[in-house]
C-alpha cells in the first residue's frame, strides 16, 4: 500500500483539479455554453456545496478549450468599493499576464508597485493603462468605472471572450449598495464580449437583487440550480480514488458514508477522506463497514469544534439555536420554550436565508448539511 500522501486523496479546498469534480457534467457544459454565448448566470446556494468548484472548473474549460480570458474576484475579501476595483484590475492583469507574484499586503499598494512604468502599461496591447501609474490620484468613482470596463476592453483587444466570476456577490450591498449596483449595471449592460458568473451563499438576497423589478440587476443573469450528486457517482468516484491508492471500498461502507452525509459535497469528501486515513492507520487494503463506522465517529469528533464555532456565530439570531435543536430532533419548531410564534417564524426565515436549513414542504424543514444535524443530536440541548 502506498504511504500516506502529504495531501488527502479527497481534497476539500478550492480550486480542485478536474478529476475531483464529481459528476455534474451537464451543468458544467451548460455554464460553458452560456458563457460563450455571452449570457450571465446566477448560482446561489449554501456554502460548501461546490459553487466555486464548479465555476472554477468551467473557467478552466473556457480558458483551455476556447481561449477565453477569465477573471475571478471574491467580494467577501473586499473592504470597500475601491478595494474591489483594485482587485478586479489585478485579476484582469493576471488573466493576460499569468499569475503575478504578490508579496505585499493590500491591493492598493500592490497596484501602485505594479504600475510605476510605461513598460508595464504596454504589456497589454490595445488597452491603455497609464492612468494606473498614480492610482492614489484617481477618485473612487473613476477607479471603479475603469475597473468595471476593463474586462470588456481586454476582450475587444484580444478578440477573445472574457468571463468574470464574482464570488459572494451579495457582499455588494455592504460595499456600496444600490449606488454600486447601478454603476455596475450601467457598464455591464453595454458589454458585448464579457459574461458574468454571479455566485453567492445567500439565495434570498440574491433572488431579490436579480428578481425584483425595481432592482438594478433585475433579469440581468439567469439563475441556475446546482444538481445534487447521485449516490452511484459518489461510489464510483470514491472507489476510483481509493483504488489508485491500493484500497478497496466495499459497497456497505460506501452506502453508510453516503447515507450519513446525505451526499453533501463537503461532508461526503470529508467522510471518504476520514475512511482513507483510517485504512492507512489500520494498514488495511479494504474499507469495510466497521472501518467506515469507526472513521465516521472519529470525523464527527474532529468536526465538533467546527460546528460549535458556526453555531456561536448565530448569537445575533434570537432562538435560532433552540429552533435548530428542535428541528434536529424531528420536533415542531413552534414548540420552542419561551418563544412567541412570531419569534420562531423570524428565526426560521433567518435560518433559511443563511442556508442552514431549507423548507421541505409545509411546516417541514431539512438541514442543508446532514452532519450539522448529527452534531446537534449528539450535543443535545
Amino acid at each position: 500500500m502506498p504511504e500516506a500522501a502529504a495531501q488527502s486523496v479527497f481534497p476539500t479546498r478550492v480550486p480542485l483539479p478536474p478529476e475531483d469534480v464529481v459528476d455534474r457534467e451537464e451543468f458544467l457544459a451548460e455554464l460553458v455554453r452560456r458563457a460563450l454565448d455571452v449570457q450571465s448566470v446566477l448560482i446561489a446556494g449554501p456554502r460548501r456545496t461546490g459553487k466555486t468548484v464548479l465555476a472554477n472548473e468551467a473557467l478552466r474549460r473556457l480558458r483551455e478549450g476556447h481561449g477565453a480570458l477569465t477573471v475571478e474576484v471574491d467580494l467577501f475579501y473586499c473592504g470597500a468599493a475601491r478595494e474591489f476595483a483594485a482587485k478586479l484590475i489585478l485579476a484582469c492583469l493576471e488573466s493576460r499576464e499569468g499569475r503575478l507574484h504578490r508579496a505585499l499586503a493590500g491591493a492598493e499598494r500592490v497596484l501602485a508597485q505594479l504600475t510605476t512604468s510605461t513598460e508595464f502599461s504596454a504589456r497589454i496591447p490595445g488597452v491603455e493603462l497609464r492612468w494606473l501609474r498614480n492610482p492614489e490620484r484617481i477618485s473612487d468613482e473613476e477607479m471603479l468605472d475603469r475597473a468595471l470596463a476593463l474586462p470588456e476592453r481586454m476582450a475587444e483587444s484580444a478578440r477573445r471572450p472574457c468571463v468574470v466570476l464574482l464570488d459572494e456577490f451579495e457582499e455588494v450591498e455592504r460595499l456600496g449598495g444600490e449606488v454600486l449596483l447601478k454603476r455596475m449595471r450601467a457598464i455591464f449592460q453595454r458589454q458585448e464580449h464579457t459574461s458574468y458568473f454571479f455566485l453567492g451563499s445567500r439565495p434570498s438576497t440574491l433572488r431579490a437583487l436579480f428578481g425584483r423589478p425595481r432592482q438594478p440587476f433585475f433579469r440581468f443573469a439567469d439563475p441556475l440550480t446546482i444538481p445534487s450528486i447521485p449516490p452511484d457517482a459518489w461510489r464510483f468516484y470514491a472507489g476510483r480514488k481509493l483504488a489508485a491508492q491500493g484500497i478497496r471500498l466495499l459497497d456497505t461502507a460506501a452506502h453508510f458514508l453516503i447515507e450519513k452525509t446525505g451526499g453533501h459535497p463537503w461532508g461526503a469528501s470529508r467522510a471518504f477522506s476520514a475512511a482513507y486515513f483510517a485504512a492507512l492507520s489500520a494498514k488495511s487494503t479494504a474499507i469495510d463497514l466497521d472501518l467506515a463506522v469507526s472513521a465516521y465517529e472519529g470525523m464527527m469528533g474532529n468536526l465538533a469544534d467546527v460546528f460549535v464555532q458556526e453555531l456561536q456565530e448565530m448569537g445575533d439570531l434570537p432562538y435560532g439555536r433552540a429552533v435548530l435543536h428542535r428541528l434536529a430532533r424531528g420536533e415542531r419548531p413552534y414548540g420552542t420554550a419561551g418563544a412567541h410564534p412570531q419569534q420562531v417564524k423570524r428565526a426560521l426565515e433567518a435560518l433559511v436565508d443563511r442556508c442552514i436549513v431549507r423548507r421541505d414542504g409545509r411546516g417541514r424543514y431539512a438541514f442543508e448539511e446532514p452532519l450539522l444535524r448529527e452534531h446537534l443530536i449528539r450535543a443535545g440541548g
